[in-house]
């Protein structure tokens, strides 16, 4: 075929990479569907799992009784799967993160159309569904084709400490050297276009001199980061990069007043965030009330606890923080007893810990 290489020559190289990426998604596209609808086996080299570590572990069951597995997430619940159907062992599908056929994602991530094969095909085999709420378990049933299934809701939660001091920490003001009355509005976790943090940034350049935007965290990329340092001309942002151990995020939670939940609308995975997101948990346990998107699972939290506040658009957001702060102690006093009854993981993992004593 001298014709075709001749033109393919003559293409420029970025050209070419272009068209091997768009037929590359298209071929994974089409695998994915004719697997689904084929009804093909599903062999060990389909799973999105090193061999070794299915012939290690195979031996590990083998030697113990177990009345059941728990595959967290989609290579989880593959390994689960895997030995559970081999072994005879019921197994139960934790499932965190919403990548669902549609997902924009699905076809970027490496091994990430196997492993969607493969979490349809062991979540139809599962005994139980473990996942944060009824809205998640009714897209992710939907999308892997089961009718029903016995669904255990555990909301990402974190444990209480009843012997917390609920008083404000200080730390963001100390380390920052800010004053001592200045309110601090904080976006926790990842910066990112799907988590709109530029549009803060730019939103807090018209903020009261003594309300700052701090965002504590990490960005995807260095450029990301020099595009929010750019847009903070007025110096509203406290850009806090230094990232803590576990057992000291308290403290930068509870140095701020106000806490940012805003997710894009474009998939399941982010617009259902409020009982998935980590961030809310810590919120509503350190008394700081939030304010997100008018999404269903926020505005139910928001309704029902009078906790924080939801806003159509990024417009609303300092309307929402003078709502806020108009009756702080109401809405913080409601954040701790939000806290209580959505986001302790000492009484949501209760309903797990039943199922699996008598189930």
């Amino acid at each position: 075929m001298p014709g075709r290489k001749k033109f393919i020559k003559k293409l420029p190289l970025t050209r070419i990479r272009k068209f091997k990426d768009i037929f590359f998604r298209i071929y994974l596209y089409l695998a994915a569907h004719l697997y689904r609808y084929g009804h093909f086996p599903l062999g060990k080299n389909l799973l999105p799992l090193p061999s070794w570590l299915i012939q290690r572990s195979e031996k590990i069951i083998e030697a113990k009784k177990f009345k059941y597995l728990i595959g967290v997430e989609k290579k989880g619940l593959s390994w689960a799967g895997w030995h559970g159907v081999k072994l005879n062992i019921p197994f139960i599908y934790h499932s965190l993160e919403l990548y669902t056929y549609r997902h924009p994602d699905l076809y970027e991530i490496p091994k990430g159309v196997r492993t969607k094969i493969a979490e349809e095909y062991f979540h139809k085999k599962s005994t139980a569904t473990i996942i944060q709420d009824p809205e998640r378990g009714r897209v992710l049933l939907r999308d892997n084709g089961l009718e029903e299934t016995e669904l255990l809701y555990l909301p990402v939660s974190i444990l209480d400490d009843p012997d917390k001091n609920r008083d404000h920490d200080t730390y963001l003001h100390e380390k920052f050297q800010l004053p001592k009355n200045q309110i601090l509005i904080i976006q926790f976790g990842l910066f990112y276009n799907r988590r709109y943090t530029v549009e803060l940034v730019k939103i807090a350049q018209n903020f009261p001199e003594n309300w700052s935007l701090v965002l504590h965290g990490y960005g995807l990329s260095n450029d990301y980061i020099n595009q929010i340092q750019e847009m903070d001309k007025k110096n509203k942002v406290i850009l806090s990069l230094a990232l803590v151990p576990s057992d000291q995020i308290h403290r930068i939670i509870n140095s701020a007043h106000i806490g940012l939940s805003f997710y894009a609308y474009s998939n399941d995975n982010d617009r259902l965030t409020a009982y998935a997101s980590e961030k809310m948990a810590l919120y509503q346990k350190f008394g700081l009330p939030f304010i997100a998107f008018d999404y269903s699972g926020y505005r139910e939290i928001a309704g029902r606890f009078k906790s924080g506040v939801v806003i159509p658009s990024l417009g609303q957001l300092t309307e929402a923080i003078e709502t806020i702060l108009s009756s702080y102690e109401i809405f913080r006093k409601n954040a701790f007893s939000c806290f209580s009854e959505c986001y302790d993981y000492g009484k949501n993992s209760q309903r797990v810990i039943d199922f699996l004593k008598t189930g």
